[in-house]
């Protein structure tokens, strides 16, 4: 049909091609992942579908600069690999999109105070709502972010000095609140220890009373038998 780009994505296997009529480009259909990280960055040259990055730099809501690291997992859509050679961008895409993950992070991630960074929840639902912009920004370049993962938080020194005070000073009233809990448990405990000897004694009064009544009973009939027997033996033998 003549010179252009075959509006379809052929998976591996195979396949009619004409040497010098037909050209082939070759894509990759596996998931990409872009790391924004410390750890890896400067120690790792990009490969086809990994692309590392040096971590992001966030000013939060409360104005804290924070380092924040986070990897991406992307891939390009089913069918649609075809448009980005159609619009001679299969060098270029994988720089494209981490320009726009970088700019929707960098917006989406300011979104959240150093408190909100440091709660779970905060960090998941801002990831969960950040993941569809993204998701938009990359329609650009036919491709489709899976996930996102924030992998580790780093506040200045001075910030996280105080994090740890804070942090220590709640361990600390957790702690003292157990001990609370500990001498009430330990006060409960020593008083029905206290009722249970009580009883426990009451019970053995009660039946050493008993038995001595019993004891005693048990004599008289004792005794009442023996002068019987003594009678009736004096009386037999005269």
């Amino acid at each position: 049909e003549g010179a252009g780009i075959v509006e379809e994505d052929f998976p591996t296997g195979f396949h009619l091609g004409i040497t010098g009529y037909h050209k082939w480009y070759m894509m990759p259909a596996k998931t990409h992942f872009i790391h924004f990280t410390q750890s890896r960055s400067t120690q790792r040259s990009h490969s086809e579908t990994e692309n590392w990055n040096a971590p992001l730099q966030i000013r939060t809501r409360d104005n804290n600069v924070v380092t924040i690291d986070v990897s991406i997992a992307y891939r390009i859509q089913e069918g649609k690999a075809f448009n980005l050679v159609q619009m001679g961008r299969q060098a270029i895409y994988r720089d494209r999109v981490r320009s726009k993950a970088l700019g929707v992070l960098q917006a989406e991630l300011s979104k959240l105070s150093s408190e909100d960074l440091q709660s779970t929840k905060e960090r998941l639902e801002r990831i969960d709502s950040t993941l569809p912009v993204l998701n938009l920004a990359l329609e650009e370049y036919f491709c489709q972010a899976a996930s996102i993962l924030i992998r580790r938080i780093t506040f200045p020194a001075d910030y996280e000095n105080k994090l740890q005070e804070k942090q220590y000073l709640r361990q600390k009233a957790n702690l003292d609140g157990a001990l609370t809990l500990q001498a009430e448990e330990e006060k409960l405990v020593n008083i029905i220890e206290r009722q249970i000897g009580a009883a426990e004694k009451s019970k053995t009064e009660e039946w050493e009373k008993k038995l001595q009544e019993k004891s005693s009973e048990f004599e008289v009939i004792i005794a009442q038998i023996n002068a019987d027997a003594a009678i009736y033996a004096s009386t037999t033998k005269a």
